[in-house]
């Protein structure tokens, strides 16, 4: 009994995109260094898809997390490992910008990977029972010994036919969990920025899974998430671990020494981080909001702008086409392949439509201003957590926008007091920010493990 209460615990943490990875390693550092853990990331579908970050790729090889993916999976080898690396091939050249580098104005070929990429999508949906069988997932699940699975808030469709491959393979790995007793742990991919009164949430439908324990990062994402809740699912609010301060201390240096980023001597930044506006289903509203923003340089010829895209946004900063070549030269887009934390530690002011990455300005008293000019558009009362934030400077109109900005060039730091209470009520989950929340969640994790454990013995999977 004595030699059970030593043995590492092993967590798997399945990761589908750039953003889980974000948010699974903090997690996965404080459970490296407590030493009682080994925790692992599975990738569904393909690796590149999800690590195209250098700051991940650094502290996941320096922190020696083992990492696998679909590809470990199949029956038939030869057939579903080509097929699965001509999707990841299109999907890296087909979708991203670099494509228009190496291809230039060859648009048919990225064209052609886009097409091709959605037919092996298909194909791979269609047969992921045959290539990928829950008996071979299972197999190679065993071999961990698994005794927690970690995966962030979604849905995940407990019955065929599934949406895709990536869904598939969710909904097996999770029953495999389910089926041995083991308990699921959903944590949050961030905090919920935007709320609607009244809206048909996408986790309200019966015929979902249901975690056993599920965190949130404070208590207005109760209502967001209830579709979620299980007869027997626990509720614990423990705030979004991205804002550990330790953690993002770290990663603000981690960004400092990869990418080597260099502000221009004698300019001022502003940085804007794009929002997830997909939900306004309008590319050309979308561009009119950049616009906005870019007009700010026109009367500071001292400042440059820093755009940072959104991670699960993955398309080009159109608007570039329509400027001249003396503002395009102020201009830089960074896209998934950097980290925002190296890019934060310079910015004079931070900008944005829609992004938790102000609850990082907020904790360092920068400058932060949110636009909300989306907000005319939007078909339905909504309200963000950043409304009656003093610690936020907040802008409905290109008009508000300039005078705002001009106010943030004269005005002083916000006060901590507000931003300390705003990170308590909305990021922490309660805490102050001295207080680490990546400890609050390893306590949490001891716990789930030892009340599946005294529920069934691990050996018997």
């Amino acid at each position: 009994m004595k030699g059970q209460d030593t043995e590492k615990k092993n967590i798997i943490f399945l990761a589908h995109s750039n953003n889980d990875v974000d948010h699974f390693l903090p997690l996965i550092y404080g459970l490296k260094k407590s030493s009682l853990f080994t925790p692992r990331i599975f990738f569904l579908r393909f690796e590149e898809e999800v690590l195209s970050n250098k700051i991940h790729q650094e502290l996941i090889k320096d922190l020696r997390i083992e990492k696998f993916s679909a590809l470990n999976f199949p029956e038939w080898p030869w057939i579903s490992r080509f097929l699965s690396r001509c999707l990841r091939v299109c999907f890296l050249l087909g979708g991203r910008r670099r494509a228009k580098v190496l291809f230039r104005e060859k648009k048919y070929i990225k064209f052609f990977c886009k097409i091709l990429y959605v037919i092996l999508d298909l194909f791979l949906k269609k047969f992921s029972a045959n290539l990928f069988p829950p008996a071979r997932i299972e197999r190679i699940l065993k071999r961990f010994t698994p005794h927690l699975l970690i995966i962030d808030i979604q849905i995940v469709e407990q019955q065929p036919p599934y949406s895709d491959l990536r869904s598939y393979l969710l909904a097996m790995v999770v029953q495999f969990f389910r089926k041995n007793h083991l308990p699921v742990f959903m944590i949050p991919h961030g905090a919920a920025i935007r709320y609607v009164r009244g809206e048909d949430y996408p986790f309200n439908r019966p015929d979902i899974f249901k975690p056993d324990v599920l965190a949130l990062s404070n208590e207005m994402e109760r209502e967001v998430t209830q579709g979620l809740v299980g007869e027997n699912t626990r509720i614990v609010v423990l705030g979004d671990l991205r804002y550990d301060y330790e953690w993002v201390e770290k990663l603000e240096e981690y960004g400092k020494n990869i990418y080597m980023v260099q502000k221009p001597k004698g300019r001022k930044v502003i940085l804007y981080i794009l929002g997830n506006l997909r939900f306004l289903s309008d590319e050309v509203y979308e561009n009119e909001i950049h616009k906005d923003i870019i007009s700010l340089l026109e009367k500071h010829p001292d400042w440059i702008l820093w755009v940072k895209t959104h991670p699960r946004v993955i398309k080009d900063f159109d608007v570039l086409s329509t400027l001249n070549s003396d503002m395009l030269s102020r201009i830089k887009v960074f896209g998934n392949d950097v980290d925002t934390n190296a890019l934060i530690p310079y910015a004079d002011i931070l900008i944005s439509t829609l992004s938790g990455v102000l609850f990082q300005a907020i904790m360092k008293n920068r400058i932060a201003l949110l636009y909300l000019r989306w907000k005319e558009r939007f078909p339905y009362p909504v309200e963000t957590i950043f409304d009656s934030a003093n610690c936020v400077l907040k802008a409905f109109s290109k008009e508000e926008l300039h005078r705002y900005f001009e106010d943030a060039l004269s005005q002083k730091l916000s006060n901590p007091a507000d931003a300390e209470e705003f990170y308590m009520k909305f990021v922490s989950g309660g805490i102050p920010l001295g207080k680490s929340l990546i400890d609050r969640y390893t306590v949490a994790i001891h716990g789930i493990i030892g009340e599946k454990g005294n529920e069934r013995n691990t050996k018997s999977i």
